[in-house]
């Protein structure tokens, strides 16, 4: 369930290769407009104005407590998830927040909590073949009219002093319309593949 829908077909519930353009890497506009860019909504605490321009004319700024630190966010940056993420089904609003300037790994923060920020990635970047399964109901949920609308993530985990055994988390991707700035956890069935993959050697599953 990643690549963009692009691979997902619209007919319903087939696996695809999602991942925005058709089974490639999130490009960097996209992610850009999911994240707002350099100053805004991302890791740099300079705020909306740092590296995208002036924010003026561009709605609302919101200034949020996050695990990084405060940060201002521009409303329409928000991402509402209708359904919550599992395990935390009460919170409805994240951003994506840029860690470091072309790092492969982002932080999707809740608005609401501090505390609740997960790392995430676009799983492309580490397996371009990474397929998955959307059904009609979440497709309906996303209102995606175009496939290149949607971006596809995984969350990653870094055990404590241990970086290099990262790990990508492939049985729940979040989709996101980031068009309409909705978002989707579309939980995937066991045996498709690897639950897990070490970041370090991209295909390498964790013992």
């Amino acid at each position: 369930m990643n690549d963009n829908p692009a691979g997902v077909d619209a007919a319903g519930g087939n696996t695809a290769k999602t991942g925005q353009t058709g089974g490639n890497a999130m490009e960097m506009n996209e992610l850009s407009d999911l994240t707002g860019g350099k100053g805004e909504a991302c890791g740099n605490p300079a705020g909306p104005e740092a590296g995208s321009g002036n924010a003026e004319g561009r709605g609302e700024i919101i200034s949020i407590e996050t695990r990084l630190g405060r940060r201002d966010v521009l409303a329409d940056k928000v991402i509402l998830f209708p359904r919550g993420l599992i395990g935390f089904e009460g919170q409805r609003e994240f951003t994506l927040l840029q860690i470091q300037e072309n790092a492969p790994l982002l932080l999707l923060q809740s608005m609401e909590t501090p505390k609740l920020g997960l790392l995430v990635a676009d799983p492309y970047v580490f397996i371009p073949e990474y397929g998955l399964t959307v059904g009609d109901t979440e497709q309906e949920l996303l209102q995606a009219k175009n496939v290149d609308d949607i971006a596809v993530l995984v969350t990653a985990s870094i055990p404590p002093g241990k970086p290099g055994d990262a790990v990508l988390n492939l049985l729940g991707p979040i989709l996101i319309n980031h068009t309409l700035r909705l978002g989707l956890q579309v939980p995937q069935f066991e045996g498709a593949g690897p639950p897990r993959v070490r970041i370090r050697s991209k295909i390498q599953p964790p013992e």
